[in-house]
């Protein structure tokens, strides 16, 4: 099934649409969405991803994601900073990338609607209780500018989900 709808003009923003199938021979109808977002200009997210805590002397391993929710982006630059108390691990980052001081960089010539890539690298923590990486952004079509939200390692602190203990409780009747 394929169907076309026509969007009021300046209309930004989503367009749902939900599909359903019925029919005597089914146990109970089928429901299918479908979603887009309407934009006249890109609408580019930036995130990364970081383990929760590490020990001193190991290396961070960072993922950075750019998704592209709007219209194509071109010249972009994905910047990132090398934390303070941290070294980059010599060629741990992913194809085209350049260092520039302690700033990361990658270009993407283009980024379609819907597409989006990952980078990588991995840094060697040097010191202090946490490492803060805050200041990672995607620039393109000549300067605007999407940033990322900071991420926090944590030095030599056990990670989420490691152990809880309860306090015992006894009552005397």
């Amino acid at each position: 099934i394929t169907f076309s709808v026509k969007v009021d003009p300046g209309y930004q923003g989503p367009l749902t649409n939900t599909a359903v199938i019925s029919h005597p021979d089914l146990r109970s109808e089928i429901r299918r969405y479908a979603g887009a977002f309407v934009a006249d200009m890109p609408d580019l997210q930036i995130s990364k991803e970081a383990p929760y805590s590490v020990e001193i002397g190991a290396e961070v391993p960072y993922v950075i994601h750019v998704a592209n929710l709007g219209q194509p982006a071109t010249a972009l630059v994905v910047s990132d900073m090398i934390p303070a108390n941290a070294e980059y691990v010599a060629d741990s980052a992913t194809a085209g990338y350049q260092i520039l001081g302690d700033q990361m960089r990658w270009f993407i010539d283009r980024l379609g609607p819907g597409e989006s890539r990952t980078f990588e690298f991995r840094v060697t923590v040097t010191g202090t209780n946490k490492i803060i990486n805050n200041q990672y952004s995607v620039t393109f079509n000549d300067g605007e500018v999407a940033i990322g939200k900071p991420v926090a390692t944590y030095i030599g602190e056990p990670g989420p989900g490691g152990d809880v203990y309860l306090p015992i409780i006894l009552k005397n009747y």
